[in-house]
């Protein structure tokens, strides 16, 4: 490493602004044993540590307020917009899966539509029928057997019998009518109808149960998944705002102080504090000066606005002789470059003065003298 490359790892370092692959390489170095300029690394880090003495608190403009309060609206629209589209999701997906419980009573489906008395009695009228026929037909068979018997004995003559009547088979066929088969039938359906009102209306109150113990899970569930998301998403606001109020204070810092953090690569860095020759102005200064490097600053406080024409002009006093060191016109506390450097060394400087002077200076000060450095 060269001289200068090392100075300037050196200041990077102590202000805290070096990057990675810079940071990688000068620890590197530095575990290798490398030259490093003797005292230079403490003086500059006690020179960061007066850094909060010298800055000033600044409040940021309304409008930058503006931008991040709007900023921080849209973002929770987005988060509220997100969650809403995942809730219609999920419930899109549970009235898929889950579906109202139907009526079982609906799906039951009676075949026959005749009253049941009525199919009962049909019944019993086919037996019988069939019944009288049967009876017909064995009484028919018994008479033929009765004469084939009676003809195969010798001598005997078969007496005529006597006609058989329809009123008898008629009488057969009535005798079962005065059975009734609507009372019984009655009494064994209507138990069977009851006790499947009651199966049925028991299976719908059990699903009701069971759908309304579903519902309440999935909401207890839902509610605590939303109570985490939203304790979530403050969590991310609280973060968001701090490190964007940390972003907006390192950007306030880089350029309002870029000279000053530039000005730290120098070596020797004195710092001279200007305070009023009168007590009623409430204006002062401090001067940052390197020698080595004839480069210096200056920052005023609290600076009086000067009329059109009118400009403050610093001034190097060696005993009789006035150096100036240039002329300025500060708008707030920023620190500002020194134009002219004094060419005698620091030793020999007595004091240094700040009076107002003419637009464009002057060679001698004049006696409106405002800060001095005793």
């Amino acid at each position: 490493m060269a001289d200068q490359i090392v100075h300037e790892m050196i200041a990077a370092f102590s202000v805290g602004c070096m990057d990675r692959q810079n940071f990688v390489q000068f620890k590197e170095y530095m575990q290798q044993d490398g030259e490093l300029p003797e005292g230079e690394m403490g003086e500059l880090q006690n020179i960061v540590a007066m850094i909060p003495i010298i800055l000033d608190i600044e409040k940021p403009h309304p409008s930058i307020k503006d931008k991040v309060a709007k900023r921080l609206i849209e973002i929770k629209d987005e988060i509220k917009a997100k969650i809403a589209s995942e809730r219609k999701t999920v419930a899109t997906s549970f009235s898929k899966t889950f579906t109202a419980p139907q009526e079982i009573s609906e799906q039951v489906s009676f075949k026959s539509t005749k009253p049941i008395g009525q199919t009962f009695g049909t019944k019993l009228t086919n037996i019988n029928l069939q019944q009288t026929k049967s009876s017909k037909d064995e009484f028919a068979e018994y008479l033929e057997k009765r004469k084939t018997k009676l003809q195969t004995q010798e001598g005997f003559t078969p007496a005529p019998l006597p006609p058989v009547k329809e009123d008898t088979f008629e009488s057969i066929r009535k005798e079962p009518e005065p059975v009734s088969p609507q009372k019984p039938t009655t009494k064994i359906e209507e138990p069977i109808e009851t006790e499947e009102v009651k199966s049925t209306s028991w299976l719908g109150i059990l699903s009701l149960i069971i759908s309304l113990l579903l519902f309440t899970i999935l909401g207890y569930f839902g509610f605590t998944s939303l109570n985490k998301i939203y304790n979530s998403i403050d969590d991310l606001h609280q973060e968001i705002n701090s490190m964007k109020s940390q972003l907006n204070a390192a950007n306030n810092f880089v350029e309002n102080y870029n000279a000053l953090v530039e000005f730290f690569n120098y070596k020797d860095i004195s710092v001279t504090n200007l305070q009023p020759v009168n007590d009623s102005l409430q204006v002062s200064a401090k001067l940052l000066l390197s020698f080595n490097e004839k480069a210096g600053l200056i920052q005023f406080k609290n600076p009086k606005q000067l009329p059109s024409g009118k400009v403050y002009q610093l001034w190097a006093i060696r005993r009789s002789q006035f150096v100036p060191m240039g002329i300025f016109q500060p708008n707030g506390s920023e620190y500002l470059r020194i134009t002219q450097f004094p060419p005698m060394p620091k030793e020999q400087i007595d004091f240094y003065r700040v009076t107002i002077e003419k637009a464009g200076g002057a060679e001698f000060p004049s006696s409106e003298v405002v800060l001095t450095s005793k």
